[in-house]
Protein backbone atom coordinates (compact mmCIF):
# COMPACT_ATOMS: atom_id res chain seq x y z
CA UNK A 1 0.00 0.00 0.00
CA UNK A 2 1.29 3.47 -0.89
CA UNK A 3 0.98 6.30 1.58
CA UNK A 4 1.34 10.08 1.31
CA UNK A 5 1.85 12.63 4.06
CA UNK A 6 0.41 16.02 3.08
CA UNK A 7 1.58 19.18 4.88
CA UNK A 8 0.65 22.80 4.31
CA UNK A 9 4.23 24.08 4.61
CA UNK A 10 7.67 23.19 5.95
CA UNK A 11 9.66 26.33 6.61
CA UNK A 12 9.56 26.87 10.37
CA UNK A 13 10.80 25.14 13.50
CA UNK A 14 7.50 25.03 15.35
CA UNK A 15 5.19 22.47 16.87
CA UNK A 16 3.46 21.45 13.66
CA UNK A 17 6.80 20.66 12.02
CA UNK A 18 7.81 18.59 15.04
CA UNK A 19 4.56 16.60 14.80
CA UNK A 20 5.14 16.18 11.05
CA UNK A 21 8.61 14.83 11.83
CA UNK A 22 7.17 12.23 14.23
CA UNK A 23 4.59 11.18 11.64
CA UNK A 24 7.31 10.86 9.00
CA UNK A 25 9.39 8.76 11.37
CA UNK A 26 6.48 6.38 11.90
CA UNK A 27 5.71 6.14 8.19
CA UNK A 28 9.21 6.19 6.72
CA UNK A 29 8.09 4.79 3.36
CA UNK A 30 5.47 7.52 2.79
CA UNK A 31 5.95 10.28 0.25
CA UNK A 32 5.79 13.85 1.63
CA UNK A 33 3.92 16.57 -0.29
CA UNK A 34 3.81 20.22 0.75
CA UNK A 35 2.98 23.65 -0.63
CA UNK A 36 6.40 25.07 0.23
CA UNK A 37 9.59 23.79 1.82
CA UNK A 38 12.77 25.55 2.92
CA UNK A 39 15.42 23.12 4.20
CA UNK A 40 17.49 25.96 5.69
CA UNK A 41 14.81 27.08 8.15
CA UNK A 42 13.17 23.86 9.32
CA UNK A 43 14.36 20.79 11.20
CA UNK A 44 17.38 19.01 9.64
CA UNK A 45 15.44 15.72 9.67
CA UNK A 46 13.50 16.76 6.57
CA UNK A 47 16.63 17.19 4.45
CA UNK A 48 16.92 13.39 4.36
CA UNK A 49 13.36 12.93 3.08
CA UNK A 50 12.05 13.16 -0.46
CA UNK A 51 9.89 16.30 -0.17
CA UNK A 52 7.68 17.15 -3.16
CA UNK A 53 6.59 20.76 -3.45
CA UNK A 54 4.31 22.82 -5.68
CA UNK A 55 5.14 25.51 -8.19
CA UNK A 56 4.74 28.04 -5.36
CA UNK A 57 7.87 26.83 -3.59
CA UNK A 58 10.24 29.45 -5.10
CA UNK A 59 7.81 32.23 -4.12
CA UNK A 60 7.04 31.15 -0.56
CA UNK A 61 10.20 30.34 1.38
CA UNK A 62 9.22 31.76 4.79
CA UNK A 63 6.22 32.64 6.91
CA UNK A 64 6.81 36.33 6.19
CA UNK A 65 6.92 35.73 2.43
CA UNK A 66 3.70 33.74 2.59
CA UNK A 67 1.93 36.41 4.63
CA UNK A 68 3.24 39.20 2.42
CA UNK A 69 2.25 37.58 -0.86
CA UNK A 70 -1.05 35.95 -0.01
CA UNK A 71 -2.59 36.94 3.32
CA UNK A 72 -2.35 40.67 2.67
CA UNK A 73 -4.62 40.24 -0.36
CA UNK A 74 -7.38 38.79 1.79
CA UNK A 75 -7.84 41.96 3.85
Amino acid sequence: MRMAIILDQLFDMAGSERVAQYICEEFAEADVYTLAYNPKTTFPYFSNRNIRTTWLNPLVRSTQAFAGRFLSRLT
